[in-house]
């Protein structure tokens, strides 16, 4: 962080008492109990800055005795120096006295007069600090930032007024992006719940989800996939499509192609939440051009090969792709419009029991990659509702995926302006003292 000539620059050994554990001292996981002091570790800070005490070892009274210098209190800052260097974590509250194991500093501010512990909590988590631990960092097995090191970032330190709002802003930020955050998992939940019930009962006349089969068995009949609703039937995949087109995967270079290039689509480039773009390679020969193999708008794209967890994803492509080639490892489904719609087979095809099927059809040694053919993709079970149906289940799907998308784009705009926030706010770029003005102002 550069200096500034209204706020003065200090190094963190200026500002901070810091220790870390010397040793374990014959501390062994055999000594970890059920209800002694707390033990922070790395895995215990999350993404938010905050300790998950609920997942922290216990140790013995003894054992926490033993190191009084990392004895951790309100207010004070935890911060790991080896393998993921950088996770910090702001102590508000302490269940019971706690301890540090050896991988994480203790950072206590010296003079609060001078510099409040969450204003240098977010100075932690800029972007001036990171780049600190990148230039810094030493070790190539086990990375690790030395107390030595450590002492000499730097950065500016304003006032407390201004180091107040300027915490008061930051923290208002995190709180929306936590909500945030928070709402993109329970959609998530939603989502799945949806597609279980939608895709296993449906929608009755009224335009309700049917009943459980527990519930209302005669609205039920057995099939080779168990109970499902009257008038569904089970069919293997071959019955409901009218091509499945092959790609080609021409020698190319592995970068990316411009607007105005052709490129062949990479493996990654197939993924639920959309196509990829990116996710290609150039081709830079006029004669491996091939436009019979060229991804629209539209198409159902279906990963071939990829590894274990990952084959076999769909992707219904409408971000408009331009000049962009199925590779020999993505297939494109054309679904027949009388019997099924590509939005209910890309849904469909999400469906647990399908991802069942297909990582068992999938074949291949590598533990790390393996291939669905097109026979093995035909030879999938679905269930299928007629296609008015079909159209009432995907809306109810979308519905609730396009909040999920909402959500995850608002996230990331969210996310952007809170780094350009530290990076003004933190170095006195852009200065809150029009605010604390206004604050000083009479009505």
């Amino acid at each position: 962080m550069s200096d500034f000539p209204h706020w003065p620059t200090l190094p963190t050994k200026a500002l901070f008492y810091i220790k870390g554990r010397i040793g374990w001292r014959n501390l062994r996981r055999a000594d970890f109990c059920e209800d002694g002091p707390y033990l922070i570790t790395g895995t215990h800070i999350n993404d938010t800055g905050q300790v998950e005490w609920d997942k922290c070892f216990r140790i013995p009274y003894n054992k926490y005795e033993e190191s009084p210098e990392i004895k951790v209190a309100i207010d004070d800052l935890v911060m790991t120096k080896d393998g993921t260097i950088g996770k910090v974590a702001f102590i508000d509250r302490l269940p019971d006295v706690t301890s540090l194991n050896s991988h994480l500093f203790l950072i206590r501010v010296l003079n609060r007069t001078q510099l409040t512990p969450k204003f240098a909590f977010h100075i932690f988590r800029s972007n001036a600090f990171f780049q600190f631990i990148e230039n810094n960092k030493s070790g190539s097995t086990l990375a690790g930032l030395g107390e030595a090191k450590f002492v000499k970032f730097a950065f500016p330190v304003p006032g407390k007024d201004e180091q107040a709002t300027v915490t008061q802003i930051l923290d208002l930020l995190e709180k929306v992006i936590n909500s945030t955050e928070k709402i993109i998992k329970k959609l998530i939940q939603v989502k799945q719940g949806l597609l279980h019930d939608l895709l296993t009962r449906g929608i009755d006349a009224n335009g309700e989800i049917r009943p459980r089969y527990e519930d209302a068995p005669h609205l039920y009949q057995e099939s080779a996939l168990g109970w499902i609703p009257l008038k569904w039937k089970t069919c293997q995949l071959a019955m409901t499509l009218e091509n499945i087109d092959d790609g080609k995967s021409p020698d190319c270079p592995n970068i990316p192609a411009q607007s105005d290039q052709w490129g062949v689509l990479k493996v990654g480039a197939v993924h639920p939440d959309g196509l990829r773009l990116n996710e290609n390679k150039v081709i830079e020969k006029e004669w491996l051009k091939n436009s019979a193999y060229l991804v629209r708008d539209g198409d159902l794209l279906f990963s071939r090969a990829n590894t274990p967890e990952l084959v076999g994803l769909v992707c219904h492509v409408t971000n408009h792709p331009k000049n962009l080639m199925l590779s020999d490892k993505t297939l494109r489904l054309t679904p027949n419009p009388n019997k099924v719609t590509t939005r209910f087979l890309f849904w469909i095809l999400q469906h647990p029991s399908l991802r069942t099927q297909i990582e068992i059809g999938a074949t291949g040694t590598s533990g790390s990659m393996k291939n669905i053919g097109q026979n093995g993709i035909k030879a999938l079970w679905i269930t299928l509702p007629q296609v008015p149906e079909q159209v009432q289940i995907t809306a109810m799907i979308d519905e609730v995926a396009n909040r999920h998308e909402i959500a995850i784009q608002e996230l990331k705009k969210l996310a952007s302006v809170k780094a350009a926030l530290m990076d003004d706010l933190l170095t006195g770029r852009v200065r809150v003292t029009p605010l604390l003005a206004l604050e000083g102002t009479s009505p």
